[in-house]
């Protein structure tokens, strides 16, 4: 499903989101909020599937330097500490102990590790039923042709992550 009609109203998935285009006034009847959800979920998902670079599993990196990783979450429903599950240059998989937002919503997530801080704006793309696990993407960290462009600060943090993740799996080969 591409694109949705009401009347005057347009409602379609493009490259950078939903646009929603109203060719003067439209109105949406409750009979079709249903069909609207259903879009949007359907986006919502195609979404959460877009993954942009490699994801590195956190809880592989016990007994190093990268357990001083901290990540810290501030939306509308809440603010929290959290546990990385795994990171990305382009998202973050989080396990909290309450509840940090919605599908679709978008959050302030702050990434500290080794003196740098890098502060992104994350979309809830899924969470777990019991609410205390989240996928984010960082939409700003995707440039509008398709490149990966993260911030200096997200940048230095992950590489530092992948180079003791990289020294981990050599010293287990090699060892």
């Amino acid at each position: 499903m591409e694109s949705l009609n009401f009347g005057k109203l347009t409602i379609s998935q493009t490259d950078a989101g939903v646009e929603i285009d109203s060719h003067g006034a439209a109105v949406l009847k409750n009979a079709d909020i249903p069909l609207l959800l259903e879009f949007l979920k359907q986006y919502l998902s195609d979404y959460a599937d877009l993954r942009s670079s490699w994801r590195l599993d956190v809880g592989q990196l016990k007994d190093t330097p990268a357990e001083a990783l901290r990540v810290s979450v501030s939306g509308k429903h809440a603010s929290a500490h959290t546990t990385v599950l795994d990171i990305s240059l382009t998202g973050i998989f989080l396990q909290s102990d309450k509840p940090l937002g919605e599908r679709g919503e978008t959050v302030e997530v702050t990434v500290e590790f080794q003196g740098e801080k890098a502060v992104l704006n994350g979309t809830i793309v899924r969470h777990n039923d019991e609410l205390n696990r989240f996928a984010f993407t960082f939409p700003d960290c995707i440039s509008a042709d398709g490149d990966l462009s993260p911030p200096k600060a997200y940048r230095a943090i992950f590489y530092a992550l992948e180079q003791i993740w990289l020294d981990k799996q050599l010293g287990l080969q090699w060892n």
